[in-house]
Order: C-alpha cells, then sequence, then structure tokens
C-alpha cells in the first residue's frame, strides 16, 4: 500500500511517527475522510475545506496549502485506485508545550 506521508508518496511500511510529535504525545489532531467512487475523490473541496477548518479552530498549522494538498491526494488516488476512503489525518509536529484553553 502506498502512502502520502510528509509529502512523499511511500510505502506504507516505511512510514513513522517521532516520539516527540504532539499528535503522539498529545493527541492533538484532525482527520477527515474522503471517499474514492471510481479514482475520483467524493465531494474533496468541502472535505479539504473542513479540513481546514477544523484546523484552524484547534489552532493546528496545516504543513502546506489546500492547494498542494489537493494536488498531492491527486497524484496518490491516480497512482492506484483505491476502493473505498482515503483518511486525511493531521497533527503538528514538534514539542510545542500543551495549550490548557483547548479542550
Amino acid at each position: 500500500m502506498v502512502i502520502l506521508f510528509d509529502e512523499q508518496l511511500i510505502p506504507r511500511n516505511r512510514a513513522y511517527v517521532d516520539i516527540e510529535d504532539r499528535g503522539y504525545q498529545f493527541g492533538d489532531g484532525v482527520y477527515e475522510v474522503i471517499r474514492v467512487y471510481g479514482g475520483k475523490m467524493f465531494c474533496k473541496t468541502q472535505h479539504l475545506s473542513r479540513l481546514e477548518q477544523s484546523a484552524k479552530e484547534i489552532r493546528l498549522h496545516l504543513p502546506f496549502s489546500l492547494e498542494r494538498l489537493d494536488t498531492l491526494l491527486e497524484e496518490l488516488v491516480s497512482q492506484k485506485p483505491a476502493p473505498g476512503r482515503n483518511h486525511l489525518p493531521a497533527s503538528e509536529p514538534g514539542n510545542r508545550p500543551p495549550e490548557p484553553s483547548l479542550p
């Protein structure tokens, strides 16, 4: 299985998460699920907009623009048309201290 990881398409078994990743340590993160039908992402624009809004709500910096993410996802889907859905997890790398004001 090929996945999108750090702006690269790589085999899933080569992906790793640093122990200092905020998502790993504190559970900070957002995700969207985009269904793929016949090699086309369903309601892609709405899903990407919701991902961006969710990230803003918890003050999570997305590592690239929605336009770049769109391009990367199109490349991923075109490489191997996958039935079902694609998960879009997002977490902020690094060791920023937790924000007590966030739920």
